[in-house]
């Protein structure tokens, strides 16, 4: 992480001193698009961070077969695919800080509901808090791609979809890095203090994956519902932790998109316009006194 933070200031800085930079990085100063980036990045990182939890738990705890968990994951197409088409009449009127606002504290609420799931949780109990985070997503999908390829010129339209792409990249792979590592931590720390029972070759692998822990339990006659029961439960506890921590991720995002994006008028709240002319006045300043 920290190299690919390195390597990221040091392709900026060299950018912004070519005379015809690959990515102009001076872009993120305009709102629309430094906000569309983010907003991308985030709700493909909690995407994908919720890809990768919740078909573990549809499929090791709701005991679903793969082509079953394709069907219980449609609800999100509907609103998605709604919401999306519908970008060009609702955008004008609500406006891009608005629309991102919402989109993403819908995003957060549904992960947030999503708690709520247990060993014994109905298809119904997982069914309405999908339809409330894709119902943000979409909010989200289209604004935000639009944000992005309305901010440059049409010269420049390739540049602006690599970025698009890049944000999507991005914010997967940390999403999964995120959930995984939350998960698998919070996982292995629930369930290794309960594994004396079990024989001690067998406590390593269950203790590493919920996949592992099931597998074991089918060879331990008797002994195999206890740890499958108990490898469930530590998986939900686990679960839950990553479901929280993506959620206040979404909805802090929610909040500094909801002060930083432009409105209907195209203009970002005063509050914010007053602090950011104030400081590009003292840069200003900074410089005449250097020259």
């Amino acid at each position: 992480m920290s190299a690919g933070v390195i390597l990221a200031v040091a392709f900026g800085f060299v950018e912004m001193r070519r005379r015809h930079p690959l990515l102009d990085v001076r872009l993120f100063r305009r709102p629309d698009f430094a906000t569309g980036s983010a907003t991308i990045t985030v709700f493909f990182l909690a995407l994908f961070g919720f890809f990768f939890v919740i078909m573990q738990y549809i499929q090791l705890v709701m005991g679903y077969s793969p082509i079953q968990t394709a069907f219980a994951l449609t609800p999100l197409m509907v609103p998605m695919l709604t919401l999306s088409g519908l970008a060009q009449w609702y955008l004008p009127r609500m406006g891009l800080r608005l629309v991102m606002f919402v989109g993403l504290l819908l995003i957060s609420a549904g992960f947030l509901w999503m708690r709520v799931l247990r060993i014994d949780s109905p298809y119904w109990d997982m069914m309405w808090p999908l339809l409330v985070m894709s119902t943000g997503i979409g909010f989200c999908t289209a604004p935000s791609t639009s944000a992005i390829m309305v901010a440059v010129p049409d010269e420049k339209q390739g540049v602006a979809s690599a970025v698009n792409d890049t944000t999507r990249e991005v914010g997967a792979a940390l999403g999964i890095a995120l959930a995984g590592s939350i998960l698998a931590a919070k996982y292995a720390h629930v369930i290794t203090p309960h594994l004396a029972a079990f024989p001690v070759p067998l406590r390593a692998p269950a203790s590493h994956s919920l996949a592992q822990a099931l597998e074991i339990s089918k060879t331990l006659g008797p002994q195999g519902r206890p740890l499958a029961e108990l490898s469930q439960t530590a998986f939900l506890q686990a679960m839950d932790s990553s479901l929280l921590v993506l959620g206040l991720i979404i909805a802090v995002t929610a909040l500094v998109i909801g002060a930083w994006a432009p409105g209907r008028d195209g203009q970002q709240l005063r509050l914010v316009r007053r602090l950011t002319a104030r400081r590009g006045g003292v840069a200003e300043r900074d410089r005449a006194g250097v020259s």
